[in-house]
């Protein structure tokens, strides 16, 4: 059978996508957009940032 999404074939089966309601929050994963800039800053993504700022006002 052939997969929808061939390039996620490639990626460890160990690894658990979570897509929406709220799950990751729950679980106590920081992947807020808050949590999202910060490690932006933290990695010098400068050019990301300033997207963020425009579209997460």
């Amino acid at each position: 059978m052939h997969s929808l999404f061939p390039e996620f074939e490639r990626i460890d089966q160990n690894t658990l996508f979570v897509i929406g309601n709220g799950f990751d929050l729950a679980s106590g994963i920081k992947s807020s957009y808050y949590d999202f800039k910060q490690w932006l800053i933290l990695n010098k993504r400068d050019q990301l940032i300033n997207l963020m700022d425009i579209f997460f006002q």
